[in-house]
């Protein structure tokens, strides 16, 4: 015989869904606020913009062209030298896509904001 036993096997019993008690509000989440103000800033909807520091991945020569930029005169900083980049695009963004980068920026400004909330508590 085999590794596996199989005079051992046991029927799968069925169960019945599970029946939802507490279900979450959108409007708790300030995700309708969002989606209704297209042109929205976190502060306008409740959310806190907290900063915290984190890490992005690039390769080594990403990270060789930032570091030339700054000793250039460029930018002052690699950070800064990345968040003027980032201004350069979102101006060069149309109007439909604007407003898409903000939906997502909310979004992820408000999910940072909740994890703070969360650990604050803990």
């Amino acid at each position: 015989m085999g590794m596996l036993n199989r005079s051992n096997k046991k029927k799968l019993e069925w169960k019945p869904n599970p029946v939802i008690n507490q279900q979450i509000d959108r409007n708790e989440l300030n995700i309708g606020r969002i989606l209704s103000n297209s042109e929205s800033e976190p502060s306008k909807l409740g959310i806190r913009s907290t900063t915290e520091r984190a890490t992005i991945k690039v390769d080594n020569h990403v990270r060789n062209m930032l570091t030339s930029l700054v000793n250039i005169g460029m930018f002052d900083s690699q950070k800064d030298a990345v968040e003027k980049m980032c201004f350069s695009t979102l101006d060069s963004l149309s109007d439909d896509e604007r407003k898409r980068f903000d939906f997502i920026l909310d979004s992820l400004e408000l999910k940072d904001d909740n994890k703070q909330q969360r650990a604050k508590k803990i």
